[in-house]
């Protein structure tokens, strides 16, 4: 990205911005990098060409962002709320109400976004289980409490390293000796 009256990049698989004086930026060591919330609103009107984001895409970046700064969805929204209209806007309209901290992975909103568009209530994210005399039993990715269901999203790694699946296993029996209905 450059400034408005800089010549945009041009080079083949990078795509060249202009208006950078018109961003909010800083630092990451010492490489300049646009405010995460801006760079989401910006990530909604990608030309076709290079793909269009769905919301659901939308939504994936957003809890990304919330999961390591939490208190930036204040930003998201603020950003939304400032555009009147452009491309990609809509889908940020749609999207804005959907996004939550407490997300892990990409894969753990993907799957709660079908389990609410299934018509399921939301799930609380990345939330610890307790038995009935409230003795932790383990941290998990979705949490319906009333219904004492749990649902655990598990990544290739859970596979592949022995020490994670064996953790998993006994964490899985803990929950399900303690009431929980636990899904995998």
């Amino acid at each position: 990205m450059v400034a408005t009256e800089n010549n945009r990049t041009r080079r083949r698989g990078m795509v060249g911005h202009r208006g950078l004086e018109a961003r909010t930026f800083g630092y990451a060591g010492r490489l300049p990098v646009v405010h995460p919330a801006q760079t989401w609103v910006e990530l909604s009107a990608m030309a076709p060409r290079f793909g269009r984001l769905s919301v659901d895409d939308l939504v994936v970046i957003a809890d990304a962002v919330l999961h390591t700064w939490p208190e930036m969805a204040a930003d998201l929204a603020a950003q939304v709320h400032s555009r009147t209209g452009g491309r990609g806007v809509r889908n940020l309209r749609l999207a804005l109400p959907l996004i939550r901290t407490g997300s892990a992975s990409a894969m753990e909103s993907r799957a709660r976004l079908r389990f609410v568009a299934s018509g399921l209530p939301a799930p609380e994210l990345n939330q610890d289980g307790f038995d009935n005399e409230g003795i932790w039993l383990g941290r998990v990715d979705m949490l319906w409490r009333k219904q004492r269901v749990i649902v655990e999203y598990e990544g290739d790694q859970h596979r592949t390293d022995r020490l994670q699946w064996q953790r998993d296993i006994e964490r899985v029996r803990r929950l399900e000796a303690a009431g929980w209905k636990v899904i995998r």
